[in-house]
C-alpha cells in the first residue's frame, strides 16, 4: 500500500527532466507481456481445481499429514466473516497509514526522534 500511495496518490519526488522524458514501452515490449498475462490468467483459471481446493491429489505425496491434523475442511467451511478479517484489517491499516502519512507527517517525524518512536520505527522498518 505504501508503494501504491507513493506512486499514484502523492506528489512525485522525481527530477523534472526525468519526469517529462518518461514514456511507455514500445510495442515490441508490450505485446509479449500482454500475451503472457492473458495466458497466465486463463491457464491459472483452467487449472486451479487441479492444484488447490478440497480433495485435489496434486500435492498429495509432497507432505504427509496425519488424519487427526487435517484442518483443510475446517478452513474451507468456516464462516465468511472470519475469512474477511485479514482483508479488512489490511485495508484499515493501509487507510490509517495513508492518513498519518499525508496529514500528520511532521508529527510522525517528531515522534520518530523520541526514544519510543525510534525503537518502534526500528522494529517496524521494512516489514
Amino acid at each position: 500500500m505504501r508503494l501504491v500511495y507513493l506512486t499514484f496518490i502523492t506528489e512525485t519526488n522525481s527530477v523534472k527532466s526525468d519526469f517529462f522524458h518518461s514514456h511507455e514501452g514500445n510495442l515490441r515490449l508490450s505485446v509479449p507481456l500482454l500475451i503472457l498475462s492473458v495466458g497466465s490468467i486463463f491457464f491459472g483459471y483452467a487449472t486451479k481445481d487441479m492444484m488447490i481446493g478440497v480433495g485435489t491429489p496434486f500435492y498429495g505425496a509432497a507432505v504427509f499429514t496425519l488424519p487427526s491434523h487435517v484442518t483443510l475442511l475446517d478452513a474451507e467451511f468456516m464462516p465468511v466473516f472470519i475469512k474477511w478479517v485479514p482483508v479488512l484489517l489490511s485495508f484499515s491499516g493501509a487507510f490509517l497509514a495513508m492518513v498519518l502519512y499525508s496529514s500528520f507527517s511532521s508529527q510522525m517525524s517528531k515522534f520518530k526522534l523520541t526514544g519510543i518512536g525510534s525503537n518502534l520505527y526500528t522494529f517496524l522498518n521494512n516489514k
